[in-house]
């Protein structure tokens, strides 16, 4: 696995780093999602100072990372109740 070196504009501040190739543009396209979160955030609550916005940051990422952990524990029963269903039908048709 390769690395390529990048660099990553956010909140205004450049973050050399490397990356696997084949995860650059994710990469990149993660800096654009923060750099997004870090506009909407100043001016939804009026904060300019860059580490109240990525405090504020985090917390909702916490908040969503935490969401998603139910609906993960969802899926998996989900996926359990498919595979029991499946097994009964394998079962039937022997």
């Amino acid at each position: 696995m390769e690395n390529l070196s990048i660099k990553l504009v956010i909140g205004n501040r450049s973050y050399p780093m490397k990356v696997p190739i084949e995860d650059e543009q994710k990469i990149r396209n993660i800096g654009k999602d923060l750099n997004k979160r870090i506009s909407e955030i100043k001016s939804q609550m009026n904060i300019d100072d860059l580490q109240d916005i990525l405090a504020m940051i985090a917390f909702k990422l916490s908040v969503e990372l935490e969401d998603n952990k139910g609906q993960t524990s969802e899926n998996k029963d989900a996926y359990k109740k498919i595979e029991n269903i499946i097994n009964e039908i394998d079962k039937k048709l022997e």
